[in-house]
This record gives C-alpha cells, structure tokens and sequence, in this order.
C-alpha cells in the first residue's frame, strides 16, 4: 500500500516504536509537547482493557503526514513540538488493536486549521481509490461529535485491515488518534474516548 495512509501508519508507528516510555503523562501547560504529554497505558487501557499490562512506547514527533493534492500523495505540516506515542497488548497473537495518539503543536493557529483542512478535503474527495500497489481503498467519513476547534473522522479499508483516525484541533493543537486492527474494528466510541483523552492532556 503506497497510498498517503501507508506511508503515515509507517511513519506513526515507526516513530512511537523506537523509545520506551514508562512515565505517567505531564501536562503541556500551553508548552512544548513530549511523549510523556500523551495518556498513560493505564488510561488507555481503561478504553481498551486488552491493552493492560501492555507496552507503550514514543518518542517526540512534529510533523504530521497528511493527505495531499491527490489520493495517494501526502503533505507534511511541521510544528514546533509535538509526539506520537503507540500503545500495544502483550499477546501479539490475540488479534488485538494497535492504538496510535500523535499531538503537534504549531506555530500559529492558521497553520494548525490547515492540516486538519487536508483530511477534510480527503475524506471529501477520496470516498474509493486505488493506490499505487494496485490495492483498492475505501474511505467512509465518520460524524464524531463535538471536539476540540475543528475535527474529521473516518475509516479506511482494504481487503484485510481497517484503520480508524481520528483528527481534532484545540487553537493551535492538533491531535490525531488511531486504531489499527484485522476486521472488526473496536466501535467508533472508543477511538472518540482517545482523542478526547489527547485533547485534554495538552489543554
């Protein structure tokens, strides 16, 4: 899959993998961003309780892969502090979902309403495309409530995954959560309770 999804999931991923983090999260306070900003393993795990007892790992992160001009293009908005942590079970052979949350925080607020515009625009112009690898993609906006400034949800998938995301802004914050999972994904609910929790960690 080489579509701007693949390559943002690679990219979440890749960057919360590469460091441990133990510690309970610290409020930004209006300040910079670190992964220690982001919920705890044990506040995620009261949405997903087959996450306790798991591992949460991050590291600092800001830039946010966003849709570009076309389906399969991307653009990255560049913050001036921001993390991504990612939140696994412990038995990998469970089929349990992988949870990613990202916070970036910018410069100005402008630049902060115009990330979150490109998934607006994708979830608009990209209800079903085919990427580059030849693997269809289906695109379904999702209504999710009242969050934060300014927000967009929606499910993509493919032949034998899904991944829900989650974006919402609060001034000049942008958070992002993802759940990735074989079919079925966990009710839309419980990735709204995440981005809730981002939200509030870096009020």
């Amino acid at each position: 899959m080489k579509s701007w999804a693949a390559r943002a999931l690679v990219a979440l991923s890749a960057t919360a993998l590469t460091v441990p983090m133990l510690g309970q999260p610290a409020s930004a306070a209006g300040g910079r961003i670190t992964p220690d900003t982001l919920p705890s393993i044990q506040q995620v795990a009261r949405v997903f309780p087959a996450l306790a007892g798991g591992e949460r790992e991050g590291d600092r992160d800001r830039v946010i892969v966003a849709p570009g001009r076309t389906c399969d293009a991307d653009t990255r908005h560049r913050g001036t502090s921001g993390a991504t942590v990612a939140f696994s079970g412990d038995d990998v052979s469970a089929r349990q979902p992988i949870v990613v949350l990202q916070a970036v925080r910018f410069r100005t607020r402008a630049k902060a309403v115009a990330s979150v515009r490109a998934f607006e625009r994708y979830t608009r112009a990209c209800r079903s495309y085919v990427d580059a690898d030849g693997d269809t993609a289906t695109v379904r906006r999702e209504r999710i409530g009242r969050l934060g400034d300014q927000r967009v949800g929606f499910v993509i998938s493919y032949d034998r995954a899904s991944f829900r995301l989650q974006v919402a802004r609060r001034g000049a914050v942008v958070v992002q959560s993802a759940t990735f999972a074989p079919r079925p994904l966990a009710p839309k609910a419980k990735t709204t309770r995440l981005t809730r929790l981002a939200l509030a960690a870096v009020a």
